[in-house]
């Protein structure tokens, strides 16, 4: 018996590893590859596997696991940051997805209650594959990447009260929500109190020695998640009211590294597993409906969140790739459905249903970030024709502003005006050097209006916003624009009006910044490179004197206490440059 269990653990982990390999090679998500691998050893194929009991319950372990993680990552001081605007976006995107998931399941012919978790199954975007992708495509510190997040993070506090609510069987009434919902509040205030009054003694007491600070944390996942079957909610809402209560100390991230491992060996048998209680005749039976669902996820839920960004005047294209970005059930959607599955709610057809859904949809979600830009260029123009027929009005340039900055001469453009661009508006204000910013986020926007800053609201790639800036006549242009492809067309766009225009970036990568010095740019800076720089300086005057290292750490605790920003580094170093510059060029000229 042991023998067959080690022999069938060793061959679900050998499948999912080459369909692994294989889709890495395709440039393809794991997820999708670990429910094929189960596919493959479950009973519509080789049926390898006998025991699936056994991997069902290792796959609960990969649930808890995954959601504990989430809980410990979940960044709650991020959301109440992520403003108004972004939890505008994501209840409008989840109320009216789930509204019109709802009537369109029902139209379909599935009964009230699968309809019901349908909607809410197709509102939810992957967290896991999206900042993944984003990270990798370098588009996390991008607007729309911070509107993304922000809806991914509301999203995913969601998906797990929707677990804490399934209903019987066949029924859906009120007082049916209302009992685990109350019941959900006590259980959550119980987390409360202890991560107040309990767990800050006991962590502290445990986080001299790794191991133990180890146990704890999987002794507290295990008493959640044992207390949340008691009271009949998934093991998963346990899971992740654990996360939350280690969350706030300071020792999370140390629990979420020494647990990943853990989670990542047990996610990828509960994906396996989902592959294992795949029906592939459900693709025949229910073609129609999978087909029609898909381009519901594809197509209608990207508009949603791109008339909602509209709604509070955000720019076209960041509303559009805000959109395209979500496109995609999660795998939150998987937790929900197996555990709808077990609980008879749901059938094996409609299980496989929304299986083969989140397989098809998280298939194409890289294809769409690495060519969003791309697909919104080809789109734009029906974009605009959709925006004059509903009469949606992004945010007007003030006319009083365009006259003041079309006056300008010999001046400095800055790009982007979030949290590095605004020590240099600090300093050129300082230095009474003429300026004028463009941005195209409508708070920052509105926030420089109100303190008397010339800007100007657009996108960098839309030419006529740089010709507003009076770019032409500009001496320095000065982008902090994260996006690389925005970044290309602005150096270009700018040689070609203004060849003298002295123009410096920033650059996350040494292929970016390689990539910007052959379109045009005068001096790229990247904040890694700096670092290492300044580091080696430091040293070298430590080790001639040991005791200037006290002096500076007095001036930087000052600085870091005056500005109120840590990641305002970058910034003084460009800052630095545009000085070095503007002194050359006073010294050419003298």
């Amino acid at each position: 018996m042991e023998q067959t269990i080690i022999f069938e653990i060793g061959i679900v982990l050998i499948f999912a590893t080459v369909l692994a390999i294989i889709s890495r090679a395709l440039r393809q998500q794991l997820i999708p590859a670990y429910i094929i691998a189960g596919v493959l050893l479950g009973p519509e194929i080789f049926s390898i596997i006998k025991d699936e009991t056994f991997i069902r319950v290792l796959s609960e372990l990969g649930i808890a696991f995954l959601l504990f993680t989430t809980g410990l990552e979940l960044d709650v001081e991020r959301i109440r940051k992520s403003g108004k605007s972004i939890a505008f976006i994501s209840v409008f995107q989840i109320l009216i997805t789930f509204l019109l998931g709802y009537y369109l399941s029902i139209s379909l012919g599935f009964t009230e209650i699968t309809s019901f978790y349908l909607g809410f199954i197709l509102a939810f975007s992957s967290t896991m594959v999206v900042i993944k992708l984003c990270d990798e495509y370098n588009q996390l510190s991008t607007l729309h990447g911070r509107i993304v997040l922000g809806v991914l993070l509301i999203q995913d506090i969601a998906a797990v009260a929707l677990l804490s609510t399934l209903f019987e069987k066949h029924a859906l009434a009120i007082y049916q929500i209302a009992k685990p919902l109350i019941t959900a509040m006590g259980f959550i205030s119980t987390a409360l109190i202890l991560s107040k009054y309990i767990f800050p003694f006991l962590i502290k007491r445990f986080s001299r020695e790794r191991e133990l600070l180890f146990l704890f944390s999987l002794s507290v996942l295990f008493v959640f998640s044992t207390l949340s079957h008691v009271l009949n909610f998934s093991v998963a809402v346990g899971a992740f009211l654990a996360g939350i209560a280690l969350a706030s100390f300071p020792y999370n991230v140390e629990i979420a590294g020494s647990v990943r491992s853990l989670r990542d060996f047990f996610s990828v048998i509960f994906f396996v597993s989902l592959g294992m209680e795949l029906k592939l005749g459900v693709f025949s039976s229910y073609l129609s409906e999978i087909v029609i669902l898909s381009i519901f996820v594809i197509l209608v839920k990207p508009l949603i969140v791109y008339f909602s960004a509209s709604a509070l005047k955000y720019e076209r294209k960041t509303s559009f790739l805000s959109g395209i970005y979500l496109a995609q059930t999660s795998e939150f959607s998987l937790i929900i459905a197996n555990s709808l599955l077990l609980a008879g709610i749901v059938s094996h057809e409609i299980f496989a249903l929304i299986v083969a859904l989140t397989l098809i949809t998280m298939s194409l979600t890289p294809y769409f970030i690495a060519y969003g830009h791309r697909i919104f260029t080809s789109m734009e123009k029906i974009l605009a024709r959709l925006d004059k027929t509903l009469r949606i009005r992004r945010r007007e340039i003030h006319e009083d502003m365009i006259a003041y900055i079309k006056k300008l001469k010999n001046h400095v453009i800055l790009c982007g005006a979030h949290i590095s661009g605004k020590r240099i508006i600090e300093w050129l204000v300082k230095k009474h050097i003429p300026f004028a910013v463009v941005d195209f986020n409508p708070e920052i926007v509105e926030t420089l209006m109100k303190e008397g800053v010339p800007v100007i609201y657009g996108d960098v790639t839309h030419g006529e916003v740089l010709e507003y800036a009076n770019l032409k006549k500009a001496k320095i242009l000065i982008s902090t624009i994260p996006d690389p492809e925005d970044n290309l067309f602005l150096i270009t766009f700018a040689r070609e009006i203004n060849p003298n225009v002295l123009i410096i970036c920033l650059a996350e990568t040494y292929e970016n910044a390689m990539k910007y010095y052959c379109a045009g740019a005068d001096y790229v800076i990247i904040p890694k490179c700096i670092a290492t720089e300044k580091m080696c300086s430091v040293i070298e005057k430590v080790q001639k004197n040991p005791e200037i290292l006290k002096r500076m750490k007095k001036e930087h605790i000052l600085f870091i206490e005056t500005q109120e920003m840590k990641e305002r580094s970058a910034a003084f170093d460009l800052v630095s440059e545009i000085k070095k510059i503007l002194s050359e060029e006073k010294s050419r000229k003298g």
